[in-house]
């Protein structure tokens, strides 16, 4: 809840920025469109953005074990079976494996020119739902990157 908080803050900005952006386009005497440049721009913003809390987020599961929003809530993430820290591949696969599902999951919607984003609904649900038939609470991307959460000792 708190990581998610913690990407709304750093894509607010960015959304506003696009925002106000597109704004003023449409405020120019020209009505040709997005120049290629203008494109560029607005998507590396957002590429970066997103890039900067992915690569922040990662940093801090594997050196300290836990995102902003798990230390708020006395969780940790550590490796299965072994409890010690996860390693940059696994903290990028539970970092990054979630929502690029969501997103594949557009895909199909895409290529079929469907105007539903029910797919990838669909698919992002599938985290939350794996870990409750998991006897272990793990759902498939901790089980890929080899991690379970906990809840840490001394806090």
């Amino acid at each position: 809840m708190y990581d998610a908080g913690l990407l709304v803050a750093v894509l607010i900005p960015i959304g506003i920025f696009l925002v106000v952006y597109s704004i003023a386009y449409e405020l120019r005497p020209s009505s040709a469109g997005f120049t290629t440049a203008e494109l560029t721009i607005q998507w590396l913003v957002a590429i970066a953005a997103l890039a900067w809390y992915g690569s922040w987020r990662i940093y801090r599961l594997v050196v300290r074990g836990q995102s902003v929003g798990m230390r708020r809530t006395g969780i940790e993430i550590v490796r299965w079976p072994t409890g010690g820290r996860i390693s940059y591949t696994s903290a990028l696969v539970t970092t990054v494996l979630p929502p690029l599902t969501g997103v594949l999951g557009l895909v199909p919607a895409m290529v079929t020119g469907a105007d539903s984003a029910a797919w990838g609904v669909f698919l992002w649900l599938v985290y939350p739902l794996s870990a409750l038939w998991n006897r272990t609470g793990r759902g498939w991307h901790d089980r890929l990157a080899r991690a379970v959460v906990v809840t840490k000792t001394g806090q």
